[in-house]
């Protein structure tokens, strides 16, 4: 059924790469008290395109549709081998057809060609995005079409992440997001009952300067009625959020709905601000500053303007919009109704105060997606309820907010997380925000703050259930309470060895009835060892078992430290238990396994216990580890030699820093609030820097042995140093 002829129109799309005009397959405009009821029909898209577009409406409705796109826009391959360095790559060439072309691999569809920018690994029988694997840029890689058909790319994405193997699937994206599937743009009360979406080049759904928006399923997130989620037997959606709301005023709600695979967020919510590049009188000159998000209508007349501090990030005076002049698609100057507040100017942004919205994310889940689950930027009430966050790769809450280089505004006020699931998520851990729950502002200059940017945050009644990684990380925010959070650990994946709390610039942070607030200390004492070889009593458990139990009091110089529990050996199941909390375990052993005591240790000067039961699994010796919070990880350091022309051994060392340093792209140098500066020094003892004038090399006779000292500094302190021995070969 057709609604309206397609066509193209011309208008700008936040958060989207601009086009002169966009191909609209169902336009809805000027319509109010519209109801589309597709009836559980199948609609696939054919070639590029806008499938609906609600423009100018109240009160229209959107139900019983899935909707596909005929040619995916993302292209699913299938890893068929490893070759000397390059990866073979097997498709569908009938569904997805591509071209190779100077070395270059171009996604054909009908109407178009998309050059292929960058790739996202999934396991192949788990349908998971690759553990610790971050986005694979593939732009400047070379691809070759072998006589098979097959096409093959000098990368080897068996290096990325746990590692893929043949039969996991790499997802490759194209290099625009031009086209969401829907969009809603100047309109009111606009509700997506039972909607289902499996594919986009950008965005789901984009809905801009717009009141009142919702995407429910009218049955259970189970029953999968609604949301964003692969066709069966698929792996990746959207090239974008699954949701996506900026400048929208009211009320967005997103709810009973099944959220799957996309690029990006399932819900993003914020306002657009602009930078002030001129002030005359009461007229500012402001610039529209990331690409994607220029053209739109950020300002009318009548509406109200709020000042942001450029450095501080902080809310300033509001006044009224007298006119507005739009000089182009980056630039529009605005009247406001007085002269320009003192000390206010050139370096500031303005965002709309009027367009800012509440917003609901209940009874949904979101599982397998690049990036964070949800994001949200507004002062209006946010609420997060029942929901299930699994196998996310970053932050399955993110609470952003910048005048830096998105331009995405809306300081958080009121916000409410409470009997939520966080189900082994944090899977990319670094880079996607810092911990499953983040309030991570983009301030340029958070040491000057005189207010914090979010604030009032009740954090109760959800259970995180994971492996070892970081549970909250707030910066700038203030009046934040944790309580009655249910956290139990388990051994999935390889742990972060970071504290579960990350607390910078905060004021009145209560977690668990303790106050947070000041910042987590990260020049803390150097690396402390305590061996726990002696002195462990192994009783029989019952059913074969053995338990191992330690006690232990932490010195004053354990404050601020993170604390851990090296065992050398292993052999069989484990679990350990600190202070009756199941901190970590293994299954089926290793050679040598960290726990993080960190999430269950007691204050310095308060009694621990250690609890370690398994199948006569213990053997070697067990260690008691402190470092400060950044410190070299586990095992971390890899050390290689080379020797040169001259006879002299060249050593190498890669060295892995574990810790709560955020990963900030936008700024540099990143001030020291987010994480400073962190800086590794390596040497090789009694000799000069990284060379050894005469190696001594390993023979059947002999065996000679260097020492590498690693320092790390962190804002300029000395945090761990460590020694490791290694030969030459």
């Amino acid at each position: 059924m057709t609604i309206f002829a397609e066509g193209r129109y011309s208008f700008y799309i936040s958060n989207h790469h601009q086009s002169p005009s966009h191909r609209v397959i169902h336009p809805i405009i000027g319509k109010t008290n519209f109801v589309y009821d597709a009836k559980g029909r199948y609609e696939e898209v054919r070639g590029e395109g806008i499938a609906f577009l609600v423009r100018d409406c109240e009160n229209v409705t959107i139900r019983n549709l899935r909707l596909d796109y005929a040619r995916p826009m993302l292209t699913e391959t299938r890893i068929a081998d490893f070759e000397g360095g390059r990866t073979i790559l097997d498709y569908d060439r009938k569904r997805c057809p591509m071209m190779v072309k100077d070395g270059l691999l171009f996604m054909v569809g009908e109407g178009f060609t998309n050059r292929v920018r960058s790739c996202r690994p999934f396991d192949g029988r788990t349908f998971e995005q690759t553990p610790g694997a971050e986005d694979v840029f593939l732009a400047e890689n070379i691809f070759v079409r072998l006589p098979d058909g097959k096409i093959s790319v000098d990368a080897d994405l068996s290096e990325y992440g746990v590692g893929c193997k043949v039969g996991d699937v790499a997802v490759l994206r194209p290099d625009r997001r031009d086209n969401p599937a829907i969009v809603v743009y100047n309109s009111k009360n606009v509700l997506f009952e039972d909607v289902v979406v499996h594919d986009a080049k950008g965005m789901v759904l984009i809905a801009q300067r717009s009141e009142n928006v919702t995407w429910r399923g009218t049955g259970n997130a189970e029953d999968k009625t609604s949301g964003v989620f692969p066709r069966p037997g698929g792996y990746a959606t959207s090239h974008a959020d699954a949701t996506h709301f900026s400048n929208v005023k009211g009320t967005v709600v997103v709810e009973n709905s099944w959220f799957e695979g996309m690029m990006d967020d399932a819900i993003n919510v914020h306002s657009t601000c602009l930078a002030i590049t001129n002030v005359s009188g009461r007229t500012l000159t402001c610039r529209y500053m990331h690409h994607q998000a220029i053209g739109f209508e950020v300002f009318k007349p009548g509406e109200t303007l709020r000042f942001m501090n450029g450095e501080r990030l902080e809310n300033g005076p509001e006044v009224k919009v007298s006119a507005v002049n739009k000089l182009n698609e980056r630039e529009v100057e605005i009247t406001i109704d007085r002269d320009v507040p003192a000390e206010w100017g050139v370096g500031d942004a303005v965002e709309n105060a009027d367009y800012q919205c509440a917003a609901v994310f209940r009874n949904n889940i979101v599982r397998h997606n690049r990036a964070r689950g949800t994001l949200f930027t507004t002062p209006k009430p946010v609420l997060v309820e029942s929901n299930l966050f699994y196998k996310v790769t970053g932050a399955s809450i993110l609470f952003s907010g910048d005048n830096y280089y998105w331009y995405e505004s809306g300081a958080c006020r009121d916000v409410v997380i409470r009997g939520n699931v966080f189900s082994n998520c944090y899977t990319a851990a670094g880079g996607y925000s810092k911990a499953a729950i983040s309030f991570y502002p983009v301030v340029r200059n958070p040491g000057i703050q005189q207010k914090c940017y979010h604030g009032n945050v009740l954090i109760e009644d959800n259970v995180f259930s994971g492996f070892d990684s970081p549970l909250l990380f707030a910066l700038s925010v203030e009046n934040l309470v944790w309580r009655n959070n249910h956290i139990e650990y388990n051994n999935l994946y390889p742990g972060c060895e970071e504290p579960p709390y990350v607390i910078r610039k905060c004021r009145n942070i209560k977690i668990d009835g303790v106050d947070r607030s000041s910042d987590t200390r990260m020049d803390t004492a150097l690396r402390e060892e305590t061996d726990f070889g002696e002195g462990w009593s192994f009783v029989n458990a019952g059913n074969c078992k053995t338990k191992a139990e330690k006690r232990f009091t932490l010195p004053p110089s354990a404050e601020g430290q993170s604390v851990f529990l090296d065992v050398d050996g292993v052999k069989g199941d484990i679990e350990v238990y600190l202070n009756g909390i199941r901190v970590g375990g293994e299954n089926g052993g290793r050679a040598a396994y960290r726990v993080n005591l960190t999430p269950a240790i007691r204050k310095p000067g308060v009694e621990n216990r250690i609890e370690i039961t398994g199948d006569r699994s213990l053997y070697g010796s067990l260690k008691l580890v402190r470092t400060a919070p950044v410190h070299v990880g586990y095992k971390g350091v890899s050390i290689s030699t080379k020797i040169m022309p001259d006879g002299t051994a060249k050593v190498f060392a890669d060295v892995k820093i574990k810790g709560p340093i955020p990963f900030v792209k936008s700024i540099s140098p990143v001030p020291e609030a987010w994480g400073g500066d962190v800086r590794k020094e390596n040497r090789i003892v009694g000799e000069d820097g990284m060379v050894i004038k005469k190696p001594k090399f390993v023979t059947p006779q002999s065996s000679h042995f260097y020492q590498l000292e690693t320092k790390v500094f962190y804002v300029g302190n000395l945090v761990d140093v460590v020694t490791n021995s290694f030969s030459v070969m």
